[in-house]
Parts: structure tokens; C-alpha cells; sequence
């Protein structure tokens, strides 16, 4: 099954405010980095640019907050067992 090419791209060209490239904060890019390393990129690129698309108030931005929460959980977790993997 061929997949579609997306009409209109989330992320934008070129890099972030803290000069990461636009094309990392990609799932088909990330899911081939070392866990800490996506645990960076989700954390200090993703989510910072994802909370810009949505008011404070929206129902997007709530469900955003627990999901940060739950990732630095996991993020903790992974940590304190050494033997972190991600599937892709």
C-alpha cells in the first residue's frame, strides 16, 4: 500500500528557536534515535512547537499537559532501569 504524501506539512522548514532541524521533531525521523535522544527531541522541540498550534485554554493543551507529564514518568522510569528501547 503506497501512503499519500501530506498536502500540508505540521512542521515548517529549516530549524527551531534552539536550532534543531525541523525535519528531527518527525516521527519517521525520531523513531531511529537512541531513547534519550527521543526523549530530548519530544521534549525540548516537539512539544514546544506543538503547544504554538493551540490556545492555553484549548482542549488540545490540556490533553498535551498530561501527556508531558506521562512522558517525563516514563522518561524517570527508563532512567532508573538503564535499558531503555523503542520500537518503531
Amino acid at each position: 500500500m503506497k501512503l499519500k504524501k501530506l498536502k500540508r506539512r505540521v512542521f515548517p522548514e529549516g530549524k527551531d528557536p534552539k536550532g534543531r532541524a525541523y525535519e528531527d521533531c518527525r516521527w519517521s525521523r525520531f523513531k531511529h534515535f537512541e531513547a534519550k535522544e527521543i526523549f530530548e527531541a519530544v521534549d525540548q522541540h516537539v512539544f514546544p512547537f506543538l503547544r504554538t498550534l493551540g490556545s492555553d485554554d484549548s482542549p488540545y493543551a490540556h490533553h498535551m499537559k498530561e501527556l508531558e507529564g506521562m512522558l517525563k514518568l516514563t522518561a524517570l522510569h527508563i532512567s532508573k532501569r538503564g535499558d531503555a528501547t523503542v520500537a518503531p
